[in-house]
């Protein structure tokens, strides 16, 4: 029996392989985030007599030397007090010592551009009360293995646990953003459950692309828009199930591009809307085949390897 010359995608048939559209993913630290305003008393901050533990007061970070953590690599532990409801841009960006943060009884419902990136968190467990979590917060946490998201989480932007070890995404509750490149270059990451009740939710350009372990997505929430290659090169990606697509959804192109182990797509609602969608020209399945990384231009993004280069400081 001849060998079939071309491989079955989602029911399709892959008739040619041509180069594949690049996928550029500009600097999610393409700007430092803003420094926090001048003090004009003491730092509200109290690490008593132990340099390795701080003690995070509302207000608690100025551009004195004497309370600026940024790059601080003797902290071990945080503590955030109860009247805190936001962790500032850049607070503890580069404190590569830093493995454990109690939320006690705080209100924080905003964790700042880069607040964490470059840390030695391996779990977190995030505050009841978190709503957004902004650029490039715990990006490049690369000993990050599990995440505990509250359903009270309505937004992650850009780039906020790219290239992290985490494992598994599970979003429940009301999720309506997941930003560009969210979960890019998460080499560890093995499967992904949002669920939203009575709201859209967005899934960003390259939200999980080059997730080379992923191996399961569930999507149960209804899709108001799903960026391009929102998936792509997660080469051992083979099952996919999504209840379907809002009225007037904004789906991009190559959302599964290069997903080579692809065969079990589920529909529990509009299974002919989704199947019309993967064989329309939009998502281009016919451009589909193994290719190689270095194909993809990361443009000054990645190394050599597909690694994400180390920024220059925030602040």
């Amino acid at each position: 029996m001849a060998q079939q010359p071309f491989p079955i995608i989602c029911g399709f048939i892959v008739e040619s392989v041509s180069s594949p559209s690049t996928l550029e993913v500009p600097p999610i630290t393409s700007a430092p985030p803003p420094l926090p305003p001048l003090c004009t008393d003491a730092p509200p901050t109290d690490s008593g007599s132990d340099p390795t533990h701080v003690i995070f007061k509302k207000g608690g970070l100025c551009r004195s030397a004497s309370c600026r953590y940024c790059d601080n690599t003797r902290i071990l532990t945080i503590t955030v007090e109860k009247d805190v409801t936001t962790i500032p841009a850049g607070a503890f960006w580069g404190c590569t010592s830093l493995t454990r943060i109690d939320w006690g009884d705080s209100k924080v419902t905003s964790v700042g551009a880069y607040a964490f990136q470059e840390t030695a968190f391996t779990s977190l467990s995030l505050p009841l009360s978190l709503i957004n979590i902004e650029v490039g917060s715990f990006s490049s946490c690369k000993y990050l293995r599990s995440v505990n998201f509250p359903p009270s989480i309505s937004r992650i932007s850009r780039g906020a646990f790219q290239a992290t070890g985490i494992k598994h995404v599970v979003l429940d509750g009301a999720v309506e953003e997941i930003g560009d490149y969210a979960f890019i270059h998460c080499d560890e990451l093995e499967t992904v459950e949002v669920t939203a009740e009575g709201v859209a939710t967005k899934i960003g350009k390259g939200a999980f692309a080059y997730c080379s372990n992923l191996r399961k997505v569930t999507l149960k929430c209804r899709l108001s828009e799903v960026g391009e290659f929102a998936f792509s090169d997660c080469k051992n990606l083979d099952e996919v199930a999504w209840p379907g697509v809002a009225e007037g959804a904004k789906i991009g192109d190559k959302i599964f591009q290069l997903c080579v182990k692809l065969h079990d797509l589920a529909a529990s609602e509009s299974q002919d809307d989704i199947l019309e969608f993967l064989s329309s020209k939009k998502n281009k399945l016919k451009e589909l085949g193994p290719t190689k990384r270095g194909n993809v231009d990361n443009n000054n993004v990645h190394d050599e390897e597909g690694r994400v280069k180390k920024r220059s400081k925030p602040l």
